[in-house]
C-alpha cells in the first residue's frame, strides 16, 4: 500500500465520492438543511492509516475500521472521525 499525502488525497476522495454517486458526496457536504461532515479528518485518518501500514509493513496483516464515522463539522476546526470498531493484525516481534 503506497502512503498518501494530505491535500491531494483530499482532493482525489471527494473526486472519487463524487464519482460514486451525487448522494454520497451530498451527505457528507451537507444535503437538505443537514449539517457538512468533516471530509477533511476523513481525509486525514486515510493518510494516517496508510502510514501506518507503510511504517510497519513487515509485520502489518491487515486493518479493519468498521464503521468509522464522520462527525458534523467542518471548516478549519472540524469534529473529526471516529472508528467505532476496529481490528489490526500485526506479525509477532
Amino acid at each position: 500500500m503506497a502512503p498518501v499525502r494530505g491535500r491531494p488525497f483530499l482532493e482525489y476522495l471527494v473526486e472519487q465520492l463524487s464519482e460514486a454517486g451525487i448522494e454520497k458526496i451530498l451527505l457528507l457536504t451537507g444535503y437538505r438543511g443537514g449539517p457538512a461532515h468533516d471530509i477533511e479528518a476523513l481525509a486525514q485518518a486515510i493518510v494516517s492509516v496508510s502510514n501506518f501500514a507503510t511504517r510497519h509493513g513487515d509485520r502489518f496483516r491487515s486493518l479493519e475500521i468498521n464503521p468509522l464515522r464522520v462527525l458534523p463539522g467542518a471548516g478549519p476546526i472540524g469534529s473529526g472521525v471516529i472508528a467505532l470498531d476496529a481490528v489490526i493484525e500485526m506479525d509477532p516481534l
